[in-house]
């Protein structure tokens, strides 16, 4: 769910949008779209952006749920969408990665360098979006132009059978102090310069990551039943 403080956001498999009121959990308003949503909603001033299997990306006015516009890619959206205000970047099932105008919906660019899924949360980072895709490969790209920066086969991927399978396609990366971090389906995880994409280290047993709020440090969930802090060396804090 995305929470503000008066509503909270949900996308259904039912392909809905829903607001509830924090206060109640009443049902505020409800849109419907054509296909499931498997991505986070994201809220971003006045609006929500929705991405859905029918293949657009949804924005919605974030109050009564009224449609402002609709964005269609090449194949249906997995991919939450982020924002930094001024543009929404969001990945498909083809790997076009796209970013859109968040005010009138026109587009912006696509890159097409993936050559297969993205259904992660792409991580935003001084002018540049990071995402990881399905076809084994972990991206940096200009928010300005789209154009790539680098690209490095991820941890998982890298040794080993199934590389495809072992992607870095199920959680979104974080950047910390100026390293990568992108977990993959093997659990294992890459620890990235995010200017050039070189590998710095690795790490095992990891599932998901999540930026501390002073974006200090970084949380790992384990596969372990464990939950880490960590620094942006990999060192645990507890």
């Amino acid at each position: 769910p995305t929470v503000s403080d008066s509503l909270v956001y949900i996308g259904g498999y039912d392909g809905s949008v829903r607001a509830y009121e924090v206060q109640t959990g009443k049902l505020k308003w409800q849109y419907q779209t054509g296909g499931g949503i498997a991505g986070q909603i994201l809220l971003q001033g006045d609006k929500v952006y929705a991405g859905s299997e029918d293949m657009k990306l949804h924005c919605l006015n974030a109050a009564n749920g009224k449609n402002v516009w609709e964005f269609e890619a090449e194949e249906p959206i997995y991919s939450s969408p982020v924002s930094d205000g001024k543009s929404v970047y969001f990945g498909c099932g083809s790997g076009a990665f796209y970013s859109v105008d968040a005010a009138k919906g026109t587009m912006n660019w696509v890159n097409n360098d993936a050559k297969y899924n993205i259904e992660i949360k792409p991580f935003l980072h001084d002018g540049k979006v990071y995402y990881g895709a399905w076809d084994t490969f972990i991206y940096c790209v200009n928010t300005a132009d789209g154009k790539l920066v680098w690209k490095h086969v991820g941890q998982g991927s890298s040794h080993g059978g199934a590389a495809a399978y072992y992607s870095p396609g199920d959680c979104g990366p974080v950047v910390c102090n100026g390293v990568v971090f992108t977990p993959d389906r093997k659990y294992e995880m890459s620890l990235s310069d995010y200017a050039t994409g070189n590998v710095i280290s690795s790490m095992t047993t990891v599932a998901a990551v999540g930026l501390s709020a002073d974006g200090q440090s970084v949380y790992l969930r384990r596969n372990n039943n464990k939950l880490d802090k960590v620094d942006s060396t990999g060192k645990t804090i507890w």
